[in-house]
């Protein structure tokens, strides 16, 4: 197995986390396709995610359908072990799919 080059990066970032609040969880939404549903949205796979399985993202995908899917070879956090992949994607995301405002 190769070492990671992201590694000391992702240990720096895990030793800043908090607990997160879980508030919203319990939050109830009230979602409606007059709003929610006029928003343009794209899902990016993170194929490696050990946090959310690839399956689960799957279903994710099909309980609030997209625009259009991405994949990415990457962990739960490709902000840090990919940012030049994902701000490559994101921007392709937003060029061929934002809306003027």
């Amino acid at each position: 197995m190769r070492p990671d080059p992201a590694a000391p990066l992702a240990e720096a970032a895990a030793r800043r986390l908090t607990p997160q609040p879980e508030g919203g969880r319990r939050s109830r939404l009230q979602l409606s396709p007059g709003r929610f549903g006029t928003v343009p949205r794209v899902y990016i796979e993170a194929r490696q995610d050990r946090s959310v399985h690839l399956p689960l993202q799957r279903k994710m995908q099909e309980l609030t359908p997209c625009l259009a899917v991405y994949g990415l070879d990457s962990d739960h956090a490709p902000q840090l072990s990919a940012p030049d992949a994902l701000t490559e994607l994101v921007l392709a995301a937003v060029s061929r799919h934002a809306r003027p405002i």
